[in-house]
């Protein structure tokens, strides 16, 4: 054997990167990978219902994409998933070979795989199971601070999830207004969030100043006399409440004894924010008592 050039790196990264993908070559040859060519296959139809609210109800299950969080999510959550799906053996490249353990390996046509691909990262997908969801208990007292969502929006959502991470939100209700938590949109805004929060189903944001909802909820509203934001005392314990994008609050739960409401500050030339960036707001003057 000739003696290796001076200076040779065995585990330098063009080296590790062919061990690898000499790794998943072998892994893949040892696989059983099913290839799927046609729309009409029953498992593509399934996967394509996922890339809506009524698909995500009825199966259960949910796609997620992205260069970054697919290797993430098999690193951090690897229990979760259950099936890999690519069009072209070079996208494995992004997995590290011990992340296709226990997964299924789908290979569809690129014009199946791109149907799927809602963003066009031409990354592998990844189909998980969703975690059973319990419903809140609002006729109980909040612990901690609690978030209520209606926002209809599942891109408006993720970018909300994310949010109340970041600020240290203990628990999200999700209200029937609101977007599927798995939604591809929301998963993708949330850069992960909605796997790492406590998420709770909720009922609709019209019975919320109904018995046996009978706690305060604070609410941000352009209603008149409404507090000013950087005034307001919180409580310890709180429930915050996001009302759906454009409709806002209904009027008998802005006008009922039970909500707080709240207003933000601003240019009389603009009228209102986004309601995720409103309520973002608020969650970093309630995350400002912990600094």
């Amino acid at each position: 054997m000739p003696p290796l050039p001076l200076g040779f790196n065995p585990f330098s990264e063009v080296v590790l990167s062919q061990l690898c993908a000499k790794m998943r070559r072998k892994m893949l040859r040892q696989k059983n990978v099913a290839e799927i060519t046609s729309p009409a296959n029953p498992q593509f139809k399934l996967w394509l219902s996922l890339l809506e609210r009524k698909g995500l109800k009825r199966h259960g299950q949910f796609l997620l994409s992205g260069r970054k969080l697919v290797p993430e999510m098999l690193e951090q959550h690897l229990e979760v998933f259950e099936s890999l799906i690519f069009s072209k053996p070079e996208q494995l490249e992004l997995i590290n070979p011990q992340g296709l353990k226990g997964l299924s390996l789908f290979q569809l046509a690129p014009s199946l795989f791109a149907e799927l691909d809602l963003f066009g990262t031409e990354s592998p997908l990844l189909v998980g199971r969703q975690p059973e969801l319990i419903p809140a208990r609002l006729d109980k007292e909040p612990l901690g601070l609690e978030l209520l969502a209606a926002t209809g929006d599942p891109a408006n959502l993720g970018a909300l999830l994310r949010s109340a991470e970041a600020f240290a939100v203990r628990k999200v209700v999700l209200l029937k207004e609101c977007a599927h938590p798995f939604h591809p949109k929301t998963i993708k805004a949330s850069s992960g969030s909605v796997f790492r929060l406590e998420l709770e189903w909720g009922p609709s944001i019209h019975d919320l100043c109904k018995p046996p909802h009978l706690f305060v909820l604070y609410a941000l509203t352009p209603k008149p006399q409404s507090e000013s934001l950087p005034h307001v005392r919180w409580p310890q314990d709180l429930r915050l409440i996001v009302g759906e994008e454009g409709p806002g609050l209904p009027e008998t739960l802005i006008n009922s004894p039970l909500i707080h409401p709240i207003t933000i500050p601003m240019q009389a030339s603009v009228e209102s924010l986004n309601a995720t960036v409103a309520t973002s707001l608020a969650l970093w003057e309630i995350y400002k008592r912990k600094l």
